[in-house]
């Protein structure tokens, strides 16, 4: 069984572009903002992790974050963000809230698919 990554973007080619780089190893869920992720979670799925944008319409990164962690039954669920917003503070920010990592748009899919690795790896 591979082991299950939820996707969370709201740009469609980028989306799209995740799902290729990730899926030769990995099943990946796609959700097009934080509150599809989150119906997608309450319907009995978990993921072995969770990649999400920060900047979505209706419920965004930050706030899907910020709802996980503090669920009793999502927040061991390792988060790694993939974002356009290089500011230092967003990066403290998130990883005091217990991001795995931060990942800057553009990126390379040989680091993406690396730190992926490494997280799932020491599951």
């Amino acid at each position: 069984m591979k082991h299950r990554i939820l996707v969370v973007e709201d740009d469609p080619p980028m989306a799209l572009l995740l799902k290729k780089i990730l899926a030769k190893q990995y099943e990946v869920v796609v959700a097009s903002n934080g509150l599809n992720a989150i119906h997608w979670l309450s319907t009995g799925n978990y993921p072995h992790l969770i990649l999400t944008d920060l900047n979505m319409p209706v419920l965004s990164g930050e706030e899907l974050i910020t709802n996980l962690k503090k669920s009793g039954l999502y927040r061991r669920i390792p988060v790694i963000i993939l974002t356009a917003n290089n500011e230092k503070s967003a990066q403290e920010k998130f990883t005091s809230l217990g991001c795995i990592d931060y990942l800057l748009k553009p990126f390379e899919p040989t680091v993406l698919r690396h730190k992926v690795h490494q997280v799932i790896g020491c599951l």
